[in-house]
């Protein structure tokens, strides 16, 4: 929301800019097959670091979650700081651990910087319903 000469005006730019981001980490998701040479360089260091810290391989379920999350635009210093306060909190570090984690800190990012936050886990399970909607033709119903 923005006040101009006393009056709150309803904004709609961050919501818009988050449905554009969503549709395109989408299509990135979908193509993944392009783009595998840049998260394996993007995403070395955090594979290794994910190694030392749970001190084994990576299983290729484990492999492919990191990968989802570079190819969905997170970036390399969020998955290691969630990481790191995963690592921190807990005796034993999990994927799926480290998956809320990164959930919780875009939500604060998202809440400092808009206000509110659109993620959550209940969004992150139906993207493709939200991207469905996104891309509905609601002025001609089609």
């Amino acid at each position: 929301f923005e006040t101009f000469n006393g009056i709150m005006i309803t904004n709609l730019k961050p919501t818009q800019e988050k449905i554009i981001e969503l549709i395109k980490n989408e299509w990135l998701v979908s193509h993944a097959e392009n783009i595998t040479e840049i998260s394996e360089q993007d995403g070395k260091s955090v594979f290794e670091l994910f190694e030392v810290k749970l001190n084994r391989s990576l299983t290729p379920l484990e492999l492919d979650s990191i990968k989802e999350w570079l190819a969905s635009g997170i970036n390399k210093e969020l998955i290691i700081s969630a990481l790191n306060e995963v690592s921190v909190k807990s005796k034993r570090i999990t994927i799926r651990a480290v998956d809320k984690m990164i959930l919780k800190m875009m939500q604060a990012q998202d809440i400092r910087k808009e206000g509110y936050s659109l993620v959550d886990e209940h969004h992150k399970k139906n993207i493709d319903e939200t991207i469905q909607i996104a891309s509905f033709d609601w002025v001609n119903k089609k």
